[in-house]
């Protein structure tokens, strides 16, 4: 992979990326092919450059018209040649939009007719009767269908472009290109109606690419296998336009069947010529849709697929028994792209993710100052940490103070000279702070450790866009540092934000994931997942520490009545028993959490975008529910028995049980949860290497679950009359 690459920060649009690759001469190879005598042949990122402005000059000569119109392309050609298009309407200041050669006339002239387009890029040679009935059929419709350039005419000197090589710079626009400004269209599956257009702006293509997963996608497999895959999809534009301009990476590309003169059809990819393509390029990955995976079963392909560094799938699932045995012989496979496979539901709610992703991310602006002094802004609500809270009934100190003493925490630190409180509202683009109080954080934080958030697993993701907000005007804040450079942006997120992390693939890796169906299962997660995607664009030093669930203190025990756990334990007494399961438990105490934190704020290096904050060394369920039940001498039955009787006896409850154990409400969800209690775990390598609290902390111990039992005044509820369920 390349070291030169452009800036990704949201300083440039893609037209002004195109022009960087050209003015730094930047040779090392975009594209990589065979002839048809089978020699190899490299398109640099300079070459490739010089084309698309070549493609501005055929499709809209001496910037002719005005800017901003849709040009479709419905074309059956080399993703060479197809790519060099798309990338020559961002040159020319045109929107291009490809439309799939599957589509049927009517889809196609939808697609056309809401996106404003009324010129039609096609390969007639192939596509001829699907454009002759289009035209014919909306006889109406304003609408010019034109062929594709030639290969000779964009690549006169295939792979051998020079900078004496003639060429003619595209004018540049007359007026300046937003990076709010569309890009390109998109198109949805047709598979349940019409498809819609989704519009792509230049934000939201670089920074995609700007977006640690695809970055670090490029470090871990610079040659990617991608000839395969539609150039009109979204992940065809991502891997063979954005991977290889934007991260420098070299998309290996399937011979081309066009010559310098004629239009030819190229092959059509199968499961064996896909793997014939990435062995002949040299790949060190490949992209695949799921159907060619079953084909790839022979002892000599899993030999190859194991020598690569990744092999990523996209599209609808596959079968667990192919992908399972697959990963069980060694080959590093991993999906990266799950929406047909999950539902309807499901896709909806991860489109309100990508929306509200989309929606709160916008205009970053580039960092320039460094770092002077350290002076860290703590915002979240009365616990550990506490600065800026938002108005109560009470003053925050004296929230503040309360919260210490009922976790017997020292509150002589609460008289720091150095500790101010403020109260305010994040959701308020000056955070509800007076504006020299704003001014004085902007230029002097130079740590901020974002924790307010509200837990509740049953409200709808819309609930916590307040949330999500402030996130973005803390990012806000911090981008408009004289500090931005340096200054270190902690967040708490959840491990909820990878709820639905697929087993097979081993432990949830601690790195930004781009798959919104990780997330999906609760508005808490999905609201904590866009945060980690805003932040992992933002620019800034921002670190996402995925907290899992938070025990007792290891001091005196201290664990609020009022969460699930605790609340659920009062059900079991109250049944008088403990239900066993095999699952186990990676609770962390709140100590190793801020410990980890506090290492990671003043350490030297810089800090990991993601880190997982699990206990690294897990127990049971059934080592906390025996300590538990043995304490409190009441037996530990099997889930399933203790959930029969649970069904039977919670369904007498009545008022007045309903009012004394107001945790009733929360036996239907805990029960789901036993039954589908999951084993997902997560990897802490990195939370162990930037934190020697992490890296000691020993296994959860017996006296630890008797200090909860104490804390909770359990061993007086167990004494009294237990409620009749």
């Amino acid at each position: 992979m390349s070291a030169l690459l452009p800036p990704l920060d949201g300083s440039l649009n893609l037209r002004q990326i195109v022009d960087f690759q050209i003015a730094h001469g930047h040779h090392s190879a975009a594209y990589s092919f065979s002839d048809q005598e089978g020699i190899m042949i490299e398109i640099s990122h300079f070459e490739f450059c010089r084309a698309a402005h070549r493609v501005a000059h055929l499709l809209r000569s001496q910037r002719r018209g005005p800017d901003g119109q849709v040009l479709a392309i419905v074309a059956v050609t080399d993703v060479l040649i197809y790519q060099t298009i798309v990338a020559g309407c961002f040159v020319a200041g045109l929107i291009p939009f490809p439309i799939s050669d599957r589509s049927t006339v009517e889809t196609i002239f939808h697609l056309l007719s809401n996106a404003g387009s009324h010129r039609v890029l096609t390969t007639k040679g192939s596509l001829g009767r699907l454009v002759d009935a289009l035209v014919i059929d909306n006889a109406a419709y304003e609408l010019s269908v034109e062929e594709i350039p030639l290969l000779g005419q964009i690549y006169p000197h295939l792979g051998h472009e020079t900078p004496e090589s003639p060429f003619v710079l595209y004018p540049r626009p007359t007026t300046s290109i937003s990076l709010d400004d569309v890009a390109l269209y998109l198109h949805s599956s047709d598979g349940t109606g019409f498809p819609k257009y989704v519009p792509q702006t230049h934000s939201n293509l670089v920074l995609q690419a700007a977006l640690e997963g695809i970055s670090q996608r490029a470090e871990m497999s610079p040659r990617l296998a991608v000839g395969h895959l539609p150039a009109c999809h979204a992940m065809g534009i991502t891997t063979q336009i954005l991977f290889p301009i934007l991260n420098g990476g070299t998309a290996c590309l399937y011979p081309l069947a066009s010559t310098a003169t004629e239009y030819i059809i190229p092959a059509v990819p199968n499961a064996q010529n896909a793997i014939e393509n990435a062995q002949r390029t040299k790949a060190m990955g490949i992209l695949i849709v799921p159907a060619f995976v079953p084909h790839w079963q022979s002892p000599e392909t899993i030999a190859y697929l194991k020598t690569l560094k990744l092999v990523a799938y996209t599209g609808v699932s596959l079968e667990s028994r192919v992908s399972e045995s697959l990963f069980n012989q060694g080959v590093n496979i991993v999906p990266i792209y799950r929406v047909t496979e999950i539902g309807a539901a499901t896709v909806a709610r991860i489109a309100a993710v990508e929306e509200m992703i989309a929606k709160i991310q916008r205009r970053l602006r580039k960092a320039v100052k460094p770092l002077q002094t350290e002076a860290p802004f703590i915002h979240g609500p009365c616990g550990y940490l506490d600065w800026l809270n938002r108005p109560g009934k009470t003053s925050v100190s004296v929230r503040q103070r309360e919260a210490f003493v009922k976790r017997a925490l020292d509150t002589t630190l609460l008289a720091s000279e150095k500790l101010i409180y403020l109260e305010g509202d994040s959701t308020k683009a000056d955070l509800g702070l007076p504006a020299e109080v704003w001014m004085t954080l902007r230029d002097t934080a130079t740590v901020i450790i974002h924790n307010a958030w509200t837990v509740n697993f049953n409200k709808p993701l819309i609930a916590f866009e307040p949330h999500v907000k402030g996130v973005r005007n803390l990012i806000d804040l911090a981008r408009q540092s004289p500090e931005a450079s340096g200054l270190r942006f902690f967040f708490a997120s959840s491990i909820a934000s990878a709820q639905n992390w697929d087993q097979r693939l081993g432990s949830v890796p601690e790195q930004l994931q781009l798959d919104a169906s990780l997330a999906i299962g609760s508005g808490y997660g999905e609201s904590k997942y866009i945060a980690e995607r805003i932040l992992a664009a933002s620019g800034l030093q921002a670190t996402s520490f995925r907290i899992g669930q938070i025990c007792g203190s290891v001091s005196n025990g201290a664990w609020s009545t009022t969460e699930w756990f605790p609340s659920i334990v009062k059900i079991f007494i109250a049944l008088r028993s403990f239900p066993s399961h095999p699952g186990v438990v990676a609770w962390v105490p709140p100590q190793a959490v801020s410990q980890t934190i506090v290492d990671a704020a003043v350490r030297g290096e810089r800090t990991p975008f993601a880190i997982n904050l699990v206990h690294p060394r897990p127990v049971t369920w059934d080592f906390v529910m025996s300590t538990m039940a043995s304490t409190l001498q009441l037996p530990m039955i099997p889930s399933a028995q203790w959930l029969q009787q649970l069904q039977h006896k919670s369904g007498k409850a009545t008022d007045e049980d309903m009012k004394r154990i107001s945790t009733i409400k929360l036996l239907g969800s805990f029960a789901e949860t036993l039954y589908g209690m999951r084993n997902v775990q997560f990897s802490t390598s990195k939370a162990e290497m930037i934190s020697k609290s992490m890296k000691s902390l020993e296994p959860l111990r017996e006296e630890e679950v008797k200090q909860w039992i104490q804390h909770w005044n359990l061993h007086r509820q167990n004494r009294e009359k237990p409620a009749k369920l």
